[in-house]
C-alpha cells in the first residue's frame, strides 16, 4: 500500500520551491545517523538543513535541540520554516535564540 503524504509534504514541497527560486539547490527527505532532514538546501559554501513544521503543532526547545544537532552533523546553519498556526515554546525560543537558529514563517 502506497504512503500517504499529507500537509507536511506540501509544505516540505511549498518552501523547498522557494529555496530553489532564491538560487539553492536543494535535497529532500534525506535520512542519515542524525536522523531524517526536511531539506538541505545549498548555495555556494552556504549549506541550510531545513525542518519544515504545519498543522496546529507546538515546537519545543527538544524540537529546536534535534534540529541543531543534525544541522551540526551535516555542517549546515539550522532553520525552521513554520506555517503560522505553529507555536512555540518560550524555552523553544531560548533555546533557538542560544544555537542561532532561525525561525521564519513560510
Amino acid at each position: 500500500m502506497p504512503r500517504r503524504r499529507g500537509k507536511g509534504s506540501k509544505a516540505e514541497a511549498h518552501v523547498s520551491k522557494l529555496y530553489r527560486k532564491a538560487g539553492y539547490k536543494v535535497q529532500r527527505n534525506l535520512r542519515s545517523k542524525a536522523g531524517e532532514v526536511d531539506i538541505l538546501a545549498k548555495r555556494g559554501h552556504e549549506r541550510l538543513l531545513i525542518e519544515v513544521k504545519s498543522g496546529r503543532q507546538t515546537i519545543t526547545s527538544r524540537d529546536v535541540l534535534k534540529v541543531v544537532h543534525k544541522a551540526r552533523y551535516h555542517k549546515a546553519k539550522p532553520v525552521i520554516k513554520k506555517s503560522s498556526s505553529v507555536t512555540l515554546t518560550s524555552t523553544a525560543k531560548e533555546v533557538a535564540k542560544k544555537h542561532n537558529v532561525r525561525i521564519r514563517n513560510y
